[in-house]
């Protein structure tokens, strides 16, 4: 006969290690993350801000711990609205902008999917990022405008 409770002690302090070292893994991404975010996002961010301030756009950063937003405006026309984020150890880009009094939302990795991980990124690439984005979201507003 098997001693139930002696299983059913095991199980729970089982749980118990399981739940503890899931804790400390998440603890330890969002510390990266935040690490990530001051060394890599931010820096790249107030890199672009300056050379656009030069040409007279309004740069806005704003860090979110884990991750941070930059919006772009000229002349009271908001140009770009970009947030990059570390989740997991996973880089993410989320960008909103509003059309026609709708407001839309696109998120998604950044280059490979599940692959974007925090190592694989500098902040040269997040300036390239965030830099192709705009560049393509000033020539989309401009085919739209007609002033091609």
């Amino acid at each position: 006969m098997s001693d139930w409770k002696a299983k059913l002690n095991k199980a729970f302090k089982d749980l118990e290690k399981a739940e503890t070292q899931k804790e400390v893994a998440i603890k330890e991404a969002e510390s990266q993350a935040v690490a990530f975010t001051s060394k890599v996002i931010l820096p790249a961010f107030e890199e672009i801000k300056m050379y656009l301030e030069e040409s007279g756009r309004e740069v806005v950063i704003t860090d979110r711990g884990t991750g941070a937003n930059i919006t772009i405006q000229y002349q009271k026309h908001f140009e770009l609205n970009s947030t990059i984020r570390a989740d997991g150890g996973i880089v993410y880009a989320e960008h909103t902008h509003s059309e026609n009094g709708r407001r839309y939302k696109a998120e998604g990795f950044l280059r490979n999917g599940s692959s974007d991980t925090i190592d694989k990124f500098s902040k040269s690439d997040i300036i390239d990022y965030v830099v192709d984005r705009y560049v393509a979201r000033l020539m989309n507003e401009n085919m739209k405008r007609g002033d091609y």
